[in-house]
């Protein structure tokens, strides 16, 4: 079976994260994964599991309070981020 790439939208809160993937293509599948953990080390063994799966992945997740810490905290990770706003969106 081919890997396909997949966008992962998070939506972070205080105390969770809704996590959605989006798989590449016409005949991709788009589902969500539900909600998780914010404690430290969860987002991270739901990605590494999204990792094994696909080609590639790029992740959007929405600026506010609690979307900030994921870009300070993604600054070693490998995968591409892409933080979005109400008013624009930009890749970091």
């Amino acid at each position: 079976m081919e890997k396909v790439s997949v966008f992962v939208g998070l939506d972070v809160h205080k105390d969770s994260i809704a996590v959605a993937v989006a798989e590449d293509g016409r005949q991709g599948e788009v589902r969500s994964l539900g909600n998780i953990s914010s404690a430290p080390g969860v987002l991270d063994k739901i990605l590494q599991r999204i990792r094994s799966r696909y080609a590639s992945i790029e992740i959007a997740y929405e600026a506010g309070p609690t979307g900030y810490g994921r870009e300070r905290y993604a600054a070693g990770d490998s995968m591409t981020y892409m933080e979005a706003s109400g008013q624009a969106a930009f890749a970091f």
